[in-house]
């Protein structure tokens, strides 16, 4: 999107994302192996994502995101953009790191899956640090929207919503063939439309605490189950009375918030902005990115941790408006 130079030059915007740096330089600083730098190389957009959206002291209690967001609307930035910074790390010699912050703002058709797609002939290619689980969710994408394009000539917005949804069903999809529990109590349109109903009470004015969100799923379940994973009033009894935890319970409640943040949290708060999450506990934090650089067999799965609410972007509540008027399923056909 072309910003007029004024715009950037009076930007407070810089000084949020400038606070990372020094901030997970704190992980960094005691890594003294190789293969704990190259695993911090890999994942800093991971570690990225989740301090965007982890409360911070300096932000009088509000995400880096959010903060980034009340910016573009009191300095006059484009009502139909978002701003949207990146994070990468180079290792020098000497085991020195250099972290870099970048800031872009772009049109919610800019977005990188949706670019790609309205690019696809021309292969053009955005290219971002978000790993190999983006490059792979952005070839089944382009597979099944990028041929509506051509054969239908969706205009951008039809573009936007359509990749919206493909993506939601997608993962929604792929979540359903990996935990077979699933499918005895959901049929693949229940399934959807459970989501469906989560996706619009997070698009209301106060948003969706996970632990209503936690409690929705496990009602569901114990339709078939009736012993199923762990309410919050039960894991909290649980704790209060120091009472050891039931381990096929306890399972069953982590893997939830693991499939939650792998198919739905990071595909939609990340490679769309979407969802809009808020972490407010720094110390999960330093225990998850702690998890993740020590780890003999890093992955991403631990910063996956239970976010505390969940909100709608802008983008995302012009999309939810599409699911009101259906406009997606004329799409996706």
């Amino acid at each position: 999107m072309n910003i007029a130079q004024q715009l950037w030059n009076k930007t407070h915007a810089h000084r949020v994302i400038s606070l990372f740096p020094g901030d997970i330089d704190a992980f960094l600083t005691h890594l003294d192996t190789p293969s704990a730098l190259l695993t911090a190389q890999e994942h800093i957009h991971m570690m990225f994502w989740r301090w965007m959206h982890l409360e911070h002291t300096v932000l009088f209690g509000s995400t880096p995101s959010l903060t980034l967001d009340d910016i573009r609307l009191q300095e006059g930035w484009p009502a139909t953009g978002q701003f949207l910074p990146t994070a990468t790390l180079a290792i020098a010699k000497q085991k020195f790191v250099d972290i870099s912050v970048t800031l872009d703002f772009i049109d919610f058709n800019e977005q990188p899956i949706i670019h790609d797609l309205l690019h696809v002939q021309k292969h053009t290619l955005q290219t971002y640090p978000w790993g190999p689980d983006y490059t792979s969710l952005m070839e089944h994408i382009r597979s099944v929207v990028g041929p509506m394009i051509e054969k239908k000539q969706l205009t951008t917005l039809e573009t936007s919503y359509a990749t919206c949804h493909g993506l939601f069903q997608y993962n929604l999809s792929q979540w359903y063939d990996e935990r077979p529990y699933i499918r005895d109590v959901f049929t693949p349109n229940t399934w959807e439309s459970f989501w469906e109903t989560q996706l619009k009470a997070i698009g209301s004015p106060d948003g969706l605490s996970t632990d209503v969100l936690l409690d929705a799923y496990t009602g569901a379940m114990r339709r078939v189950f009736p012993n199923f994973s762990l309410t919050n009033k039960e894991l909290g009894a649980y704790r209060l009375k120091a009472k050891e935890l039931p381990n096929v319970q306890f399972m069953a409640q982590y893997e939830f918030w693991l499939s939650f943040g792998k198919h739905i949290l990071i595909p939609l708060s990340l490679h769309l902005q979407l969802l809009e999450p808020v972490y407010i506990d720094r110390k999960n934090f330093a225990y998850d990115v702690d998890l993740l650089l020590g780890s003999p067999t890093p992955d991403t799965y631990s910063l996956f941790g239970p976010c505390t609410h969940l909100y709608l972007t802008d983008f995302g509540q012009l999309f939810l408006a599409s699911f009101h008027k259906g406009m997606y399923k004329e799409l996706i056909v």
